[in-house]
């Protein structure tokens, strides 16, 4: 029975969001990183931690796996760190 009921819990979910509940949560989880990425300057393994992944090259290979590039090389490709932010608040500004 319990089997039954997560099985119509899954394809609610699906249906309502379009995803899987783990696409769904790679999905979440990965834009988290790319903000952290671009936004602070915290290390790869932190931001890994930060949004589930306590262990680096679990994090670095579901990130390479979404984006088809390393956390660092999406990084430096995307003006991260405090650059990033720098940039970013820039932007804000700019736009106002």
């Amino acid at each position: 029975m319990m089997v039954f009921m997560a099985m119509a819990c899954q394809a609610q979910f699906h249906e309502n969001m379009g995803k899987t509940p783990q696409e769904f949560l790679i999905s979440y989880r990965m834009t988290k990183a790319t903000e952290l990425l671009k936004l602070t300057d915290l290390s790869i393994a932190d931001i890994g931690n930060v949004v589930g992944y306590p262990n680096q090259l679990h994090f670095s290979r579901a990130f390479k796996n979404v984006y088809q590039v390393s956390p660092r090389q999406w990084r430096s490709e995307h003006g991260g760190g405090k650059q990033g932010a720098a940039n970013m608040a820039s932007e804000k500004i700019q736009n106002k």
